[in-house]
Order: structure tokens, then sequence, then C-alpha cells
């Protein structure tokens, strides 16, 4: 957990937001109490979960899939 003071948080949110989605949590305190926690909604480990989950999945359905892969309107409907 990382402390922020309001005026550190005011001046630069997207630092705090930034922290929070690297996994840290942010706790902003106002004459030394918090006020308000940021944290991120998943942890690492959370993300490191799904990735073997989709390793796991890959391997079941063969190489070749492309997992977040933007598909033309053509490849989509032939």
């Amino acid at each position: 957990m990382t402390k922020m003071t309001v005026g550190e948080f005011e001046a630069d949110p997207a630092r705090a937001i930034a922290m929070a989605e690297a996994g840290v949590t942010v706790e902003v305190v106002r004459d030394g109490q918090a006020i308000v926690e940021l944290r991120p909604t998943c942890s690492v480990s959370d993300v490191e979960r799904r990735l073997a989950a989709l390793d796991r999945i890959e391997a079941l359905i063969g190489p070749g899939t492309a997992f977040g892969k933007k598909f033309s309107y053509e490849e989509r409907t032939t």
C-alpha cells in the first residue's frame, strides 16, 4: 500500500490510477487520516491465472487460434 496526500492526488491523479493498474493499493490521506482507497479490481495473481487458462485453452483447440485478434468483416462472414 502506498500513501498519497490529497494535494499529491489532485496534482497527478493519473499517477495514482497507473499505480492501481499496476497492482498497488493507493491510500489518499488528509491530515494523516485515510479518506480514500484506490485499489486494483484484480490482483496480479488473477491476471497470471487467466493467462495460464488461455494457454490451456489454446493447447486444447490447437495452435493458430488468434486470441484477441480483430477480424475483418470478410473474415467474420466467410
